[in-house]
């Protein structure tokens, strides 16, 4: 297995990125803070969202209600300690490619801590997630800063591509 060139990789992004020897730099399409408080997380099957309790039962949250990230007047998100949820540009993964996101170390280095990724599997297409951690009382980013690094792995004898249920994901516009 071999790491692709910056320049093979960024033929697989929707949109213009940065280009490294081994990867591509992304920006996020939008910062959002996963919403934590009163809340619990469901995984089974279809359902797969936060929901907020309540005296009428449980709602669900929907991704589209979870809380921007504010962005002053100079261009920074203003990120207050939290667990941030990023949206990533579009990509189209092929069968001859695995991904895997890093975080950018600048970030790292300022304590802002990506979580565990998953890995982007051969033949995903879609705007993927990462999760971020900011640990100190407030982090501002510029909101042109890339967050990450996507490298691609090449594959062998992969004959089919990913098909499950985040295939073709986009934010609800």
């Amino acid at each position: 297995m071999s790491v692709l060139s910056g320049r093979e990789a960024q033929t697989f992004i929707d949109v213009p990125c940065k280009i490294n020897p081994c990867g591509v730099d992304l920006v996020p399409l939008s910062v959002t803070k996963l919403p934590l408080d009163h809340t619990f997380a469901v995984l089974n099957g279809k359902d797969r969202e936060f929901k907020k309790w309540g005296t009428a039962g449980t709602v669900g949250i929907p991704v589209s209600d979870y809380e921007k990230a504010v962005v002053d007047k100079n261009g920074l998100y203003l990120l207050p300690q939290g667990v941030y949820l990023v949206r990533l540009p579009k990509v189209k993964i092929p069968l001859t490619a695995t991904g895997i996101a890093y975080p950018r170390s600048s970030l790292l280095r300022l304590g802002v801590l990506m979580l565990p990724s998953a890995i982007w599997d051969s033949g995903y297409e879609g705007e993927g997630i990462a999760v971020f951690q900011v640990l100190p009382e407030l982090v501002k980013i510029g909101v042109t800063e890339a967050w990450l690094q996507l490298v691609f792995f090449e594959n062998k004898e992969v004959t089919k591509g990913y098909d499950g249920f985040y295939q073709k994901e986009q934010a609800k516009k």
